[in-house]
C-alpha cells in the first residue's frame, strides 16, 4: 500500500506535547503548544501492557500518528474531541528498511477496576 493510502486514512488531528518538567507538586508541565500529528482515532477496548506497571490492561482506544515523536508516559495527547487521555503504551513499527513512519498509541484504560 503506497503511503498516500496511508496517510489518507488520517483524517484527524491529534496534538503531542512532551513533559518539559514538574512543578513543586509533582504535576507535569508542558513547555509549549505541541506538535499536531494527522492521525486516525479509533475508540473501542484494547488489550495492551501498560509501560508503567508491566501489567495486562484494557485501553480505551489507539491513536495512529503519521510521525514518531519521541513519547513518555507522562507527556500529553489532545484527541480530536478535545480529552486528554493517559498514555497507556505505544508502538513504533519499522518498514523494511528500518525506518519508523508512524506510533500507535494505546490511551485511557483501567487496570483491575482502577482507572488509570
Amino acid at each position: 500500500m503506497p503511503v498516500s493510502d496511508f496517510l489518507a486514512l488520517m483524517a484527524q488531528n491529534v496534538t503531542h506535547r512532551a513533559v518539559a518538567s514538574r512543578d513543586t507538586y509533582g504535576k507535569a508541565v508542558f513547555s509549549g503548544s505541541g506538535t499536531t500529528y494527522r492521525a486516525r482515532v479509533v475508540y473501542g477496548a484494547k488489550r495492551t501492557t501498560s509501560r508503567a506497571s508491566g501489567q495486562e490492561t484494557i485501553a480505551d482506544g489507539v491513536v495512529w500518528l503519521a510521525g514518531a515523536p519521541t513519547l513518555k508516559l507522562d507527556d500529553e495527547i489532545t484527541l480530536p474531541d478535545s480529552s486528554k487521555p493517559p498514555i497507556i503504551n505505544w508502538d513504533q513499527p519499522t518498514d523494511e528498511t528500518g525506518n519508523v513512519h508512524h506510533t500507535k498509541i494505546y490511551f485511557g484504560g483501567t487496570q483491575s477496576g482502577q482507572q488509570t
